[in-house]
């Protein structure tokens, strides 16, 4: 019985190198990301600090860790009968 042989298309690359040409100008990043903020970078409302979330989890400086345990030292048993 013959089987058909299929033919591979050639394998391509699963990441393409970087394409200059789609660049981002320093401006066009600015805009998006005003965009996405809902404000106009270098306004007064971007540079205030964010309000308290009463309901944000604990921050790492505001995490008490309990100290560290002692480290055992082994007790050196003898099992069975004593010689």
């Amino acid at each position: 019985m013959d089987v058909p042989v299929k033919e591979r298309a050639p394998r391509s690359r699963l990441t393409a190198p970087e394409d200059p040409e789609r660049a981002v100008s320093k401006r066009e990043f600015d805009e998006m990301v005003a965009d996405l903020h809902g404000t106009k970078p270098g306004s007064a409302a971007a540079a205030a600090p964010p309000e308290a979330d009463p309901a944000a989890d604990a921050t790492p400086e505001d995490t008490v860790m309990p100290p560290e345990a002692k480290k055992r030292t082994p007790r050196n048993r003898k099992h069975g009968r004593s010689r």
